[in-house]
C-alpha cells in the first residue's frame, strides 16, 4: 500500500474536492462522521471531553461532537483561545452546536478532566510543521498525565507527519487510539513515535482512488493485500520450487543455520542444503532428515564450501564466526552469480573489512538488526536513520532489511517499505533473525525479486510469529515456534 507525505495527502485532498466534485465542508461531514461509526463500533463511554483546534482538525472534532449529542450522549466541547484566526469550515461547523456545551479557555483556565470517561484530541492535524510551545505545549502536557482514554482524530496533536522531519517533537497527545483519515501517515512508522501511541485504525473518507492510483511515492506498507505470493500447482517438481543453500555454523552456534535451513524448506523451497562445520553436520542431520549436506572443509569452522550446481540463492552468516577462514568464504561467495542473503556474521565480516563493499554484488539482500546496522554504517540517530537506509541501498545497489518492532526495507533505488501490520514482542528471542533469513532465502530461490523476497519474507515471518503465539499461552516464544507456523502463514495468504 502507497505512503503519502502530507503534501501529497493535501493535494488529494483537493483532487477529491474537484472531481467527485464535493464541497470541503462536505468532505469534513463525511470524514468526521466515519470516524464517529469507526470509533462507536469499538467504544462506550459515557461522557465525552473534545478537545478542538482551530483549523479543519478541530472541525472534524465538532462534527464528532454534533454526532455524540444526537446519540444522547454527554459531551463537552473544549476550545483553546488561540489568537490565531479559525478556517472557515471549523466556524461553520461551531455554529451548529449548541452553546451550553462549549467552553473556550485561556491557560490559566485548563478544564478539569475528572468528570470525564474519554478525551477526544483534535487540536491539530497532520500539517503541523512545529514543535508545540507555551500554552499548547502545557495543555498536552497536561492531557497525556490523564488517566481518561484518549482518542485523535487523525494523528495525535504536537505529532508531525512526514517520517523525515526533525527532531521529533518532545510533546504530542500519547493517544490510547488513533483514527487516521484514509491512509497511515509515514510517521506512524517510526518506532520513537510509535511507542508512544496506542491503536491506529485507518478510517475511509472515500477520497478519490484516482489520485493514488496515479501519484507516484517511495514509501510502501507491507500489508496482507500486498503479499502475493505464487500458487504452487500439482504437476511442479522440487527443482522447480527452487533450490536453496545456508552457510553457517561454529562450535556453539550450530543452531543458527540449523534453524535458517528449516525455515528455508517450511517455506516451500524444493531443495535446501546446509554448509556446516564437519563437527555440526550429525547434529545438522539429527535436526531435520530432509536436509542436505554439501562438501564443506574446517572441522570447527568452514574454511571452503563446494558449491552445488543449480543452487538458485545462498544465505550466509548464521553463526559462522569472523575469522580469517569465515571472511575468505564470503569473498569466494562474492565472485559468484548467484542471489545471496547476508545476516549475522556476514555482516560482521563486512564491518571489520570495508573493502568487502567493492566485492558485494548487486541486489544482495543484508538483513541487519539495529546494532548490526550501526556496525556497518556508524551510529544512527532518528535524525539521519532512512536518509543513511537510502542512501547505503542506493549506493552500494543493495536491498537492506533494518530488523526491529517496526522492520523497515530500502530497496536498492531507494524506495522504503514498513512491517507494521504483522509481528509481536514474542518474537524478540534468540534465533528469530536466522528464521527469517532462512525464509527470505528461500523466496529468493524460488524467484521472487530481492524486494519481493524481502517484503513477502518480513511478512511471512511476522505471521507465522503471530500464529505461534495464538497457540501458546505466555508471550515468550522460541524461534522453532515461529518455524512450526509458517506453513499456516502460507495457507492464509494463499486461500
Amino acid at each position: 500500500m502507497k505512503i503519502f507525505n502530507v503534501k501529497q495527502i493535501r493535494e488529494w485532498d483537493v483532487f477529491t474536492i474537484q472531481n467527485e466534485p464535493i464541497s470541503s465542508m462536505d468532505l469534513m461531514e463525511r470524514a468526521a462522521k466515519s470516524c464517529f461509526d469507526k470509533i462507536q463500533e469499538r467504544y462506550v463511554f459515557n461522557s465525552y471531553a473534545i478537545f478542538c483546534g482551530p483549523g479543519n482538525n478541530g472541525g472534524d472534532g465538532l462534527v464528532i461532537a454534533r454526532y455524540l449529542l444526537e446519540n444522547e450522549l454527554s459531551v463537552r466541547v473544549f476550545i483553546p483561545d488561540f489568537t490565531e484566526n479559525y478556517s472557515e469550515d471549523f466556524k461553520k461547523n461551531l455554529k451548529k452546536l449548541p452553546a451550553d456545551v462549549i467552553e473556550s479557555f485561556k491557560q490559566d483556565q485548563i478544564p478539569n478532566l475528572s468528570d470525564f470517561d474519554c478525551l477526544i484530541d483534535a487540536i491539530f492535524g497532520s500539517g503541523l510543521a512545529r514543535p508545540l510551545e507555551g500554552f499548547l505545549k502545557s495543555l498536552v502536557d497536561y492531557i497525556n498525565t490523564q488517566e481518561l482514554f484518549k482518542i485523535a482524530v487523525d494523528v495525535p496533536s504536537g505529532m508531525y507527519s512526514d517520517i523525515d522531519q526533525f527532531p521529533i517533537p518532545e510533546c504530542f497527545v500519547q493517544a490510547d487510539h488513533v483514527y487516521t483519515f484514509q491512509i497511515k501517515k509515514a510517521a506512524f512508522f517510526n518506532e520513537d513515535i510509535r511507542r508512544e501511541i496506542g491503536a491506529i485504525t485507518v478510517v475511509d473518507i472515500g477520497l478519490d482512488e484516482t489520485y493514488a492510483e496515479r501519484q507516484a511515492t517511495d514509501m510502501f506498507e507491507i500489508d496482507e493485500d500486498s503479499v502475493q505470493l505464487f500458487e504452487i500447482n500439482r504437476f511442479t517438481h522440487k527443482f522447480q520450487n527452487g533450490f536453496a543453500l545456508i552457510i553457517g555454523g561454529s562450535r556453539g552456534k550450530y543452531g543458527a543455520p540449523i534453524l535458517s535451513s528449516k525455515a528455508c524448506l517450511r517455506t516451500g523451497a524444493g531443495l535446501v542444503s546446509i554448509a556446516i562445520p564437519e563437527e555440526g553436520r550429525s547434529i545438522a542431520h539429527q535436526s531435520m532428515s530432509e536436509l542436505m549436506l554439501v562438501d564443506s572443509i574446517g572441522e570447527q569452522y568452514i574454511k571452503q564450501v563446494h558449491i552445488p550446481d543449480k543452487v538458485n540463492a545462498i544465505g550466509a552468516g548464521p553463526g559462522m564466526g569472523t575469522n580469517n577462514e569465515s571472511v575468505a568464504v564470503l569473498e569466494h561467495l562474492f565472485q559468484l552469480d548467484i542471489p545471496l542473503v547476508l545476516d549475522a556474521d556476514a555482516l560482521n565480516i563486512i564491518a571489520e573489512n570495508p573493502d568487502l563493499w567493492k566485492k558485494l554484488p548487486d541486489d544482495t539482500i543484508i538483513t541487519p538488526h539495529q546494532g548490526e546496522f550501526e556496525r556497518l554504517f556508524g551510529k544512527v540517530g532518528d535524525e539521519n536513520k532512512y536518509e543513511i537506509l537510502r542512501k547505503q541501498a542506493r549506493e552500494n545497489r543493495i536491498c537492506i532489511v533494518l530488523k526491529g518492532a517496526i522492520t523497515t526495507i530500502a530497496s536498492s533505488d531507494g524506495d522504503l517499505y514498513f512491517l507494521d501490520e504483522v509481528g509481536n514482542q514474542g518474537m524478540a528471542t534468540a534465533g528469530s533473525g536466522d528464521v527469517l533469513t532462512g525464509i527470505i532465502t528461500s523466496l529468493l530461490a524460488q524467484g521472487y525479486t530481492p524486494i519481493e523476497a524481502s517484503a513477502y519474507g518480513v511478512y511471512l515471518h511476522g505471521l507465522a510469529g503471530d500464529l505461534a503465539l495464538e497457540n501458546e499461552t505466555h508471550q515468550s516464544l522460541v524461534a522453532s515456534d515461529i518455524i512450526n507456523h509458517i506453513g499456516q502463514a502460507i495457507k492464509n495468504l494463499t486461500e
